[in-house]
C-alpha cells in the first residue's frame, strides 16, 4: 500500500512516500489473542501464531547500535548457536505446514533459516522489521539480501531501498544520530497493526511463525496498554495532535491471569512465544 507522510510546514515535505505494501484501511482495528489452551474453545478465523526474536547480533555483544560496522547486523556465532538450539525443538513446536514471515533484516532472515529447517515456506514483510534509529536497524538493499538467502521470498516488499532510513535522513538530517522511529513510536504501532490485524489475516496458512526483533516487540505487545509501552523515549516526532489514543493492537484474552503479563514481557534473543489470534469476523 502507500503510505503517505503528511508533515507540518516547518518540517521537510515529501508526500507520496511509499513505505509498506498494504492499505492503510483499517488502523484502528484490535485483535483477541489467546493462551495456546483455548485452542479448542474457539470458534470462528484463529490462527497460531509463533513469535520468535532473533538470536544474537553483532550488534548486541557491546551495544554498539550505532556503529556502521553493524549495518544490517548480522548473527554471531553464537547466535547462530541459539538458532540451533531452537532448531531441535522446533518441530515439536511448529507444525511442517506453517509459514514464517521474517523481518527482512539479515539478522531476523538468518535466525529463520536457521531456527527452523523443517520447515519449507520462507518470505519477509516489511512491517515487522526493528524500529529504525540507529545503524543496526538499517537494511541493505533487497536485491542483496536476497541474493545472499535465495530461498526467501521478498515479493511482498515494495522499495528495495531502504525508504524508512532516507525518510527520517531527510527529515532529521544525516548527521543526526538520536531516536528516529523510536520518537515516532505511534507509526511503529500503526506498521505493527497492518501486519497483524489485516495482512497474516488474509494469508492462507493457519500456522506462523514471525520472527522479528526486541523494541518492536515491546512497541506492538504493550502499544496501548495499561502502563503503556515500557522505556518509550520523548515523542518530539508525534504529529497526531493532543487528543490522538492510542489504541490497542491486542486484547488479551481467556482465563490465565499470567498471559498478558507473559506476552508484554521483554524478548530474549532467540526466545520464542507461541498464542493464538481471533479475527473480527
Amino acid at each position: 500500500c502507500f503510505l503517505y507522510m503528511l508533515l507540518s510546514s516547518t518540517c521537510r515535505a515529501f508526500s507520496n512516500r511509499r513505505f509498506f505494501t498494504m492499505s492503510a484501511k483499517s488502523t484502528t482495528a484490535t485483535v483477541d489473542v489467546y493462551p495456546l489452551s483455548h485452542k479448542d474453545k474457539l470458534n470462528g478465523h484463529v490462527k497460531t501464531i509463533h513469535i520468535v526474536r532473533h538470536a544474537q547480533g553483532t550488534h548486541n555483544v557491546k551495544k554498539e547500535y550505532k556503529d556502521i560496522q553493524h549495518l544490517d547486523a548480522r548473527l554471531t556465532d553464537y547466535g547462530k548457536e541459539q538458532c540451533h538450539s531452537l532448531s531441535k525443538k522446533s518441530p515439536t513446536l511448529v507444525s511442517k505446514d506453517a509459514v514464517v514471515v521474517s523481518s527482512p533484516l539479515t539478522r531476523c532472515v538468518q535466525t529463520s533459516l536457521h531456527s527452523f529447517p523443517h520447515l519449507e515456506k520462507f518470505m519477509a514483510h516489511e512491517c515487522i522489521r526493528e524500529t529504525v534509529n540507529y545503524a543496526c536497524d538499517r537494511r541493505r538493499h533487497i536485491s542483496e539480501i536476497q541474493q545472499d538467502h535465495p530461498q526467501v521470498d521478498f515479493s511482498h516488499i515494495d522499495n528495495h531501498e531502504d525508504e524508512i532510513w532516507k525518510y527520517y535522513d531527510e527529515l532529521l538530517g544525516e548527521e543526526y544520530d538520536g531516536t528516529r522511529e523510536s520518537a515516532h513510536l505511534y507509526k511503529v504501532a500503526e506498521r505493527g497493526r497492518r501486519f497483524f490485524a489485516e495482512w497474516l489475516r488474509e494469508l492462507e496458512e493457519e500456522d506462523i511463525v514471525v520472527c522479528s526483533h526486541e523494541a518492536f516487540l515491546r512497541c506492538i505487545l504493550n502499544w496501548g496498554q495499561e502502563g503503556g509501552v515500557p522505556l518509550m523515549p520523548e515523542q518530539h516526532l508525534d504529529d497526531r495532535g493532543h487528543d490522538a489514543e492510542d489504541v490497542a493492537l491486542f486484547r488479551y484474552c481467556g482465563e490465565d491471569s499470567d498471559f498478558e503479563k507473559e506476552m508484554r514481557t521483554g524478548f530474549e534473543n532467540c526466545e520464542l512465544r507461541s498464542f493464538l489470534i481471533r479475527f473480527p469476523s
